[in-house]
């Protein structure tokens, strides 16, 4: 079901309650286009500039880029794109995406949230997961979060209460307060030559502390030090260890071996980053594959998506073949129940979702990649490897 509405400027006001998910992208137009996988189950009100959006099940929406945007309810996972005006997100169920966003205030997220590109500020209540933001260029505050945050370039200041591991990375100082909270590990990277106010708060009573003036190795619940005036503060309280270094982990490698505990807490800095770098490269490859599919791909057809399962199998039976080993990646089943997102069977046309045209990986196939990704079926090693050999096997079909 598709639906376009035009509107009379470039900032509307959308509402919107979705039961299952959400996929929004701000472009530069001056309509608003609405599409669902139920065929009746989608129901659209306008009045002046304001429109509210219900749809039972999954929800494709392109609007105006500066439009102002609430999310009520979302019951499945939620990813908006490209959307430049203001963001409210009440509250939704499963996973959310979010990048080149201007600003957004979030309720609830029962899933875990990556949020890539912000002009403005990050302000969340609750993450039921974990979350991953990069480039922010304003403030974050986050009231709780269940797992594990990881934060790189944040241009304004930070308060944050989480139950898992922390590792941040602060580009520049150039606001008066830092305060952050972990249940776990904390690991904190600031400026060579900060002039900061730092207070320490270890549960573990073990801390690495690379800063001038600083002692490497701290054996206590509490630590406060000063450098250079102190204009900037921080505060960092961890149920483990802390970590607090003006270099990555990995340039530490050049100074003495570290020995005993404090080759302990070496292995901190190196652990969160290794977590870190999962996080934001599943964000980063969710985001590409979701940004990359076309209007097509929101209305599969049945035999669209068992001809994608078809020739990933096909993929899989080769790598494995490659490698010597039997057939052991999970291939998505190819039955006559296989899911059909747009709610038609029409029969489908050679275009460019197509094999055989220039695309040899088409945008069925990358859905179905995705999916496989993001129910943890298979890494993102694992979809890079299959989105190279669907591409091999493209070559071979046009030949």
């Amino acid at each position: 079901m598709d639906q376009k509405f035009q509107v009379s400027n470039d900032h509307p006001q959308i509402s919107l309650r979705v039961d299952g998910d959400l996929r929004l992208i701000g472009e530069d137009v001056l309509q608003v286009r609405v599409e669902s996988s139920a065929s009746d189950g989608m129901r659209i009100s306008q009045s002046g500039g304001a429109m509210e959006i219900t749809c039972r099940g999954d929800c494709w929406v392109t609007a105006p880029k500066n439009s102002d945007l609430r999310i009520e309810k979302v019951g499945g996972d939620g990813t908006v794109i490209g959307l430049h005006g203001p963001l409210t997100i009440e509250k939704i169920g499963g996973d959310v995406n979010l990048q080149d966003i201007r600003s957004v205030t979030v309720g609830g997220i029962g899933g875990e949230l990556a949020a890539v590109e912000l002009q403005g500020d990050l302000f969340v209540q609750k993450v039921g997961g974990d979350v991953a933001a990069r480039n922010i260029q304003g403030e974050v505050q986050i009231g709780s979060v269940g797992g594990m945050l990881a934060m790189e370039s944040v241009g304004g200041s930070v308060n944050a209460k989480v139950g898992g591991d922390i590792s941040i990375s602060l580009s520049s100082l150039v606001v008066k307060s830092y305060e952050l909270r972990a249940g776990g590990e904390l690991a904190c990277r600031v400026p060579a030559n900060s002039s900061i106010d730092v207070s320490l708060d270890c549960g573990s009573e073990r801390m690495i502390l690379r800063l001038p003036g600083m002692p490497e190795v701290v054996n206590a619940r509490q630590y406060q030090a000063r450098i250079g005036d102190g204009a900037t503060k921080i505060s960092l309280k961890a149920g483990g260890d802390i970590y607090l270094t003006s270099l990555p982990p990995e340039t530490d490698e050049a100074a003495v071996a570290p020995t005993g505990m404090e080759a302990d807490l070496e292995h901190l800095g190196e652990k969160i980053e290794q977590q870190v770098s999962a996080k934001f490269r599943l964000a980063d490859f969710t985001s590409r594959l979701k940004t990359g599919l076309t209007e097509q791909t929101r209305s599969l057809s049945q035999r669209a998506v068992q001809r994608a399962d078809r020739r990933i199998q096909n993929a899989l039976q080769k790598i494995n073949q490659k490698i010597f080993l039997p057939p052991a990646w999970p291939a998505p089943p190819v039955s006559p129940e296989a899911p059909v997102l747009g709610g038609t069977t029409a029969p489908i046309e050679e275009t460019a979702s197509s094999p055989s045209s220039s695309t040899r990986v088409t945008d069925d196939e990358r859905l179905r990649i995705l999916q496989m990704v993001e129910n943890k079926k298979i890494t993102v090693d694992e979809a890079e490897q299959l989105l190279e050999t669907l591409e091999e096997l493209g070559g071979e079909e046009e030949g």
